[in-house]
């Protein structure tokens, strides 16, 4: 009777076993390389052809550990390497509030983005280069700038848009001083940003257009260039309260799948249902897709290959000098780089188990290693 009162919650559907029953839709040449490396090292992830390493305790116990994918179409990595991102920028960044600004764009051009994806690369720099512009001309300061680019949505469908985020203290273009906390934009400097962005998208597709770099499946032309130009695009903008907030909301956008296994409700060669939220709507509801169109999705939001997760901007550029004078004229100190994490020193830190011990408490040590098949 007390079994019978308890619910079971069924185990979610890995994402490994939807790529195993779709290879047809995407191992062909028809699928970029890079994507189809992905899924096929995302399916071999934990395997001994991924390579592994032998550790061995004085006992004689042994165990095998295989190496990870680190692909983007895994769960698993995508969560291992965002906490290691949220690690590293926690020590990096200064306490204090920052503003959020998502840049959207027209749904005309997020087909132009898919089927040219070249062009994709430089929109993190133009989103940047939009919001120093307008923080240089209205208030004279230089701030830290990260810019995330986002390419999904609930749905799966490609939705390309900016996640970026702005320190609230910044420093003084010309004296170095440390200048007002910009608590939030007014809807006038919202229009203006949202100009500013839209001229920058728009004479970039331009001119890409003019030269011919589209690809012939593009359906776009001048006059419809014209006619974007002069609609109201949507610019958010909303106030994070700490560092916290910011690196809490940055890093659901971070080196993972579109979608959580949890969210997939089942899967079979009939196709693939899961959960999206309807914004408009407020509300949750079931979405049911062909395997054929579940993998197109996940394979369109696999970036190429060198392509950064996070770009940063102003005082946080790679080449920027000014992010101690940050730290100085906040009055706080500077955290050092934390070491990276071994897995064993990760797993021990997450569920206070040693992996390296063996049964009689034993510390087991590093006899051999294969390496990965040169094909993955």
């Amino acid at each position: 009777m007390f079994l019978s009162a308890i619910s079971f919650q069924p185990m979610p559907v890995k994402l490994k076993t939807i790529y195993e029953m779709a290879a047809p839709y995407w191992d062909n040449d028809q699928v970029r390389p890079v994507a189809r490396k992905s899924i096929r090292r995302a399916i071999n992830c934990g395997e001994p052809v991924l390579g592994a390493a032998v550790y061995r305790s004085d006992d004689g116990e042994e165990k095998v550990v295989c190496n990870r994918c680190k692909s983007r179409a895994c769960t698993r990595c995508g969560r291992r390497l965002t906490q290691l991102w949220l690690r590293e920028q926690f020590c990096r960044l200064p306490d204090m509030p920052y503003l959020s600004v998502i840049f959207t764009m027209p749904d005309l051009f997020w087909e132009v983005f898919r089927l040219n994806r070249h062009l994709i690369k430089d929109l993190p720099a133009v989103g940047g280069a939009v919001i120093q512009q307008f923080l240089r001309q209205h208030y004279g300061v230089r701030a830290l700038v990260v810019v995330i680019p986002h390419t999904f949505a609930s749905k799966l469908n490609f939705n390309f848009h900016l996640h970026c985020c702005i320190s609230s203290s910044c420093l003084d273009e010309q004296t170095g001083r440390r200048r007002i906390e910009i608590v939030q934009f007014k809807e006038e400097e919202r229009k203006e940003i949202m100009a500013l962005w839209r001229a920058a998208v728009v004479t970039y597709l331009r001119r890409a257009l003019a030269a011919s770099l589209l690809s012939p499946d593009t359906k776009l032309d001048m006059r419809e260039l014209k006619y974007q130009s002069r609609r109201e695009w949507v610019v958010l903008h909303r106030y994070l309260k700490s560092k916290v907030a910011f690196l809490n909301y940055a890093a659901r956008y971070l080196r993972r799948p579109p979608i959580a296994e949890c969210r997939i409700v089942s899967a079979n060669q009939d196709g693939v249902e899961f959960e999206a939220k309807i914004r408009e709507e407020c509300k949750v509801e079931n979405i049911k897709l062909s395997l054929k169109d579940f993998i197109a999705a996940i394979i369109d939001q696999v970036p190429d290959r060198y392509r950064h997760a996070v770009r940063y901007y102003g005082l946080l550029a790679p080449r920027a000098k000014s992010l101690a004078a940050v730290f100085f004229k906040l009055g706080q100190e500077r955290r050092p780089r934390p070491e990276r994490l071994t897995w064993a020193d990760a797993i021990k830190k997450s569920f206070g188990i040693d992996p390296l011990l063996d049964s009689h408490g034993h510390r087991m040590k590093l006899v051999s290693r294969s390496f990965p098949d040169r094909g993955l």
